[in-house]
């Protein structure tokens, strides 16, 4: 029998997107699988949309513990071989689930996985030629970015290859490696909240010796409401809105940094990773001020994320020059 996969959507005043989610998972040519919604504790109606679902789909109301609370709360209730964690705001090509199982089942050190996501447009209901993400890469700066994103797709993300972490609007994980990362109740660390966990988890799977992969042939389609590209203007008049959401990256990326760096890789690439921190100042400076406050934050969680780190480093198991390599994925 084909192993048991848990798909977990997090959602949170996601209703507009709901519908059409939810349709493309149960409409998956994969058979054994669960569906599960966490429901961040919505506003909108939300939770009304997942009931009329009835027996097909569970409905799980959760206090607003954010993306991380909210993935570590699914996975800690389902008991699916593998675990899919999804934002509402994706939809699913019929195949994603049988030909990321087929993939991790024929590569025994994969831990996550991702297909190419693609953009797609919910104003206008429409599917965009545009990547998303085909996987993510963590550079020698430390920047984490998604391989792709904005380009149009003429086929040069054709070929599955190894990623530094997958995107976590729509990411495979085996439950095998989850366990073996795990902190306490955390898969993903639930003091992140929201953004840069999926890169966090990610780098912890591969200092456990394990892989990350892009799946080329397994594909789904990404709202990334909250990254529109609908120009400067637009950015400019929202950035009160994105304080927040700014901060909690700024703020979780050196968090990141604080629990995975060891001494040779920080060595190594010191001045890049100084550079790219004046960079974040000089523009948060003349753009979002307040936003600087996160790194403060930051600091105040140091002796917090360094224990955290010593913990961690007791369970890696790859050396230090093959942990430096994968900044070259």
């Amino acid at each position: 029998m084909s192993p048991k996969v848990s798909v977990i959507i997090i959602n949170w005043n996601g209703s507009q997107y709901l519908k059409s989610c939810i349709e493309s998972i149960l409409g998956n040519d994969y058979e054994n699988k669960e569906v599960i919604v966490i429901d961040n504790n919505s506003e909108d109606n939300s939770v009304e949309i997942i009931k009329s679902f009835g027996g097909n789909v569970t409905l799980v109301e959760n206090e607003n513990t954010g993306y991380a609370g909210g993935a570590n709360k699914g996975i800690g209730i389902t008991d699916g071989e593998y675990v899919i964690i999804a934002n509402p705001d994706i939809i699913l090509t019929e195949t994603y689930i049988r030909r990321l199982v087929e993939f991790a089942e024929k590569n025994e050190k994969c831990a996550s996985l991702t297909g190419k996501l693609l953009k797609y447009d919910f104003q206008n209901n429409t599917k965009l030629n545009i990547i998303d993400s085909a996987g993510i890469r963590l550079d020698h700066g430390r920047h984490g970015y998604d391989i792709g994103q904005n380009q149009t797709d003429n086929g040069q993300y054709n070929t599955s290859r190894r990623v530094f972490a997958t995107c976590g609007a729509a990411s495979m994980y085996r439950r095998s490696a989850l366990n073996a990362i795990k902190q306490g109740d955390d898969f993903f660390d639930s003091d992140f909240f929201a953004y840069k966990e999926d890169i966090d988890l990610g780098w912890r799977l591969n200092l456990c010796g394990l892989e990350n992969w892009y799946v080329a042939d397994a594909t789904a389609y990404h709202g990334r409401t909250m990254n529109s590209g609908d120009g400067i203007m637009s950015t400019i008049k929202n950035k009160k809105d994105k304080n927040l959401q700014n901060g909690l990256s700024l703020r979780n990326h050196y968090l990141m940094l604080m629990k995975n760096e060891n001494r040779y890789t920080l060595c190594r690439d010191f001045h890049r990773i100084l550079f790219n921190l004046l960079k974040y100042i000089l523009f948060y400076l003349f753009t979002s001020p307040r936003t600087l406050k996160s790194l403060l934050d930051a600091a105040s969680m140091r002796r917090k994320f360094r224990n955290k780190s010593k913990d961690f480093f007791s369970r890696k198991t790859i050396d230090n020059k093959a942990a430096y390599k994968l900044f070259d994925l």
